[in-house]
């Protein structure tokens, strides 16, 4: 398949789907460092898939001041 599915340990249930690869994902590597995804595909692409970061605004210590950055993607070719 072309899409990746992170699964929940205990409930067995799908947490997340990875969509991004155009033909069939054949490895991938997690490294908890930095906490990022690494997918390879026959597409001759690998991507890398990490947890969007939150902006803080100026009313820094409260969690309302947070708010999800938009999930971009900076490709170069």
């Amino acid at each position: 398949m072309s899409a990746v599915k992170a699964f929940d340990m205990w409930t067995g249930q799908t947490s997340s789907t990875f969509r991004g690869h155009y033909e069939y994902v054949n490895c991938c590597w997690f490294s908890s460092q930095d906490q990022e995804l690494y997918t390879g595909s026959n597409d001759r692409q690998i991507l890398v898939w990490s947890p969007s970061k939150s902006i803080v605004t100026e009313d820094e210590g409260s969690m309302k001041g947070q708010r999800p950055t938009l999930d971009c993607d900076y490709w170069s070719d």
